[in-house]
Order: structure tokens, then sequence, then C-alpha cells
């Protein structure tokens, strides 16, 4: 079977080329357009910051619960005492002091980063330390 479209597809291709006289006027779009993909591509891929997220600490048995890893900053920790003792959660550097009542529960944002080692001043044996990174 003789090849056929090839010598249709030259000429078509001369035709083209002899109406048009400038034949490549695309060729300096095609870099734009490309550098342009690759942008929009590199924006997609850039890592965004992490979403605020809310973590649990819950108090029974006259402790503290685990202390969950991977805090950030404008992370949320929920503290949920279970016990039927008032409790608190104090940070011995002061940077927050919070009292719970039994069966209540009360929220803090971290707002800063560092390790936060944590006690309750009714029973100084609680103790908890908060990892929060930036």
């Amino acid at each position: 079977m003789p090849n056929t479209w090839r010598p249709a597809i030259t000429r078509r291709l001369q035709r083209e080329s002899a109406a048009d006289p400038t034949p490549f006027r695309e060729s300096a779009a095609i870099p734009r357009r490309l550098l342009l993909a690759l942008a929009g591509a590199a924006f997609v891929a850039a890592p965004a910051s992490a979403a605020p997220k809310v973590s649990t600490i819950t108090l029974q048995q006259m402790a503290f619960g685990p202390v969950p890893a991977g805090l950030r900053v404008g992370d949320t920790i929920e503290w949920v005492n279970n016990d039927i003792f008032v409790h608190s959660a104090t940070a011995k550097d002061k940077s927050f002091d919070l009292e719970l009542k039994p069966k209540t529960h009360v929220r803090l944002t971290l707002k800063k980063a560092g390790a936060f080692a944590f006690y309750c001043r009714y029973h100084p044996g609680m103790m908890g330390r908060l990892v929060v990174a930036k």
C-alpha cells in the first residue's frame, strides 16, 4: 500500500506557509504560554500553611491526658475536665492560667512558639508540657 498521506500533508503545509508570510509568528507566544503554565503549576504546588487545628487534653483521675504532638501557633487546645474535682491548667511562666470546673471544658488558642510547662494549681503533682512550633 503506497504512503499517500505524507505528500498530502506536505502540500497542505506548503499552501499554509505560502498564504501566511509569517508562519512562525506564534513561536514567541509559546514560551510565554509555557512560562504561565509553569508559574501556575508552581503556585498550586507551593505548600500552604496548615490550617489551625483543635486538639484536646483531657483531665481525669487526677491527671492530665497525653499532650498532642505537632502543635503550632494559631492552634487551639480544648481542655476537658472529666474529673469530679476543680482543676487548673496553669503555665509555670504565667502565660496562661485556666480554671476548669468539674465536667466542663475551656479553649486556649496558642499565640506564641516555645515550650510551656504547666501544672494544676490545686493538685501540684499534675504536670505536663506543651511544645508549640511557629
